[in-house]
């Protein structure tokens, strides 16, 4: 009788043993198969480049005189490193294009006002600059430009 109990504890530890490893592998080392079925796909990734735009000064002329200058730092966000190498090999293009717009938008009255400058209206000028001007858009082509970043604004009052 006490080999027939030792005969069943010992089976039950061996059970229990190999039960446990079970467990064990099955957390630490097999690799799970709910995450491979159900494996999604990462997001698309948003684009952050950025070109940087030499400074661009205009100047804003009243009825008589200069009234002042207005110098614009801005990087334009674009799809790619490629487009970005663009943007600085054809800078003298997208100074025209900025410097054209901006004066198109002081002679209109949309940028200043007095001695205060619209923003967020520069910041429109210059993305359309970026976006329907046709020498640009020969250059890096349509679609590129994703957005312009003002990075800074600098007023000299005569």
């Amino acid at each position: 009788m006490k080999v027939v109990v030792l005969l069943i504890l010992g089976l039950l530890l061996l059970g229990g043993a190999g039960a446990g490893s079970w467990v064990l592998y099955n957390r630490y080392f097999a690799p799970p198969v709910e995450e491979e079925e159900h494996k999604e796909e990462p997001p698309p990734k948003i684009a952050y480049v950025f070109a940087r735009v030499p400074p661009v000064t205009f100047s804003v002329i009243g009825v008589t005189r200069t009234e002042q200058h207005i110098t614009v730092v801005a990087s334009i966000q674009v799809t790619d490193d490629d487009a970005a190498q663009k943007v600085k090999e054809n800078a003298p293009v997208m100074t025209n294009a900025f410097i054209t717009a901006l004066y198109n938008a002081v002679g209109k009255g949309v940028i200043v006002t007095g001695d205060k400058v619209n923003l967020m209206e520069m910041k429109r000028v210059l993305l359309d600059a970026c976006r329907r001007n046709p020498t640009v858009l020969r250059v890096l082509g349509e679609g590129v430009v994703l957005d312009v970043l003002i990075q800074s604004i600098n007023q000299r009052k005569l």
